[in-house]
């Protein structure tokens, strides 16, 4: 036939192809984002077992009593900020950290420990003094449950006073 392609027609095919690679760009890079996305939230929500590493300071392999009140004290002072950003880990009310006063800072510490002494004492299955592994988890699971109840509640109050 001899013919030259018409400008249409090749246009068109380079246009089927920038398309193309315009799709698998975006599908890339959407791929990318969800990978960094599943990174950091992995890394803001470790596994039990990692979490359980952080918070075994000494590398014993069982958490005491003061490794649970030094955890308990990082959490307590993540879920002010939250708070003061309004966000709702600690129940969502904002406007600010709370009254950091040498007396107030006391009694927060003192009332972790005396919470991290009854946590090794309700979850100590073996009686050896310290959180192990397996008992720490079934700690995780039992907060996991009761921050799902207590979410499950919030909720149902919130749609309970809107509908007023």
């Amino acid at each position: 036939d001899g013919k030259a392609p018409s400008p249409t027609s090749s246009t068109s095919a380079a246009s089927k192809t920038t398309k193309k690679g315009r799709r698998r760009a975006a599908a890339a890079a959407h791929h990318e984002a969800e990978a960094a996305e599943r990174a950091l939230r992995d890394h803001a929500n470790p596994t039990a077992d990692e979490a359980f590493d952080r918070i075994d300071v000494d590398g014993s392999g069982a958490l005491d009593e003061k490794e649970l009140a030094a955890a308990l004290s990082l959490a307590a002072m993540s879920d002010d900020l939250l708070l003061a950003q309004g966000g709702e880990e600690g129940g969502g009310i904002g406007g600010g950290l709370p009254d950091r006063t040498l007396p107030g800072v006391r009694r927060t510490q003192e009332a972790l420990s005396g919470l991290a002494s009854q946590l090794v004492r309700l979850y100590d299955a073996n009686g050896d003094g310290v959180v192990d592994r397996e008992e720490y988890q079934s700690m995780v699971e039992d907060m996991a449950a009761l921050r799902r109840a207590q979410k499950l509640k919030n909720r149902r109050e919130k749609e309970r006073l809107e509908e007023m």
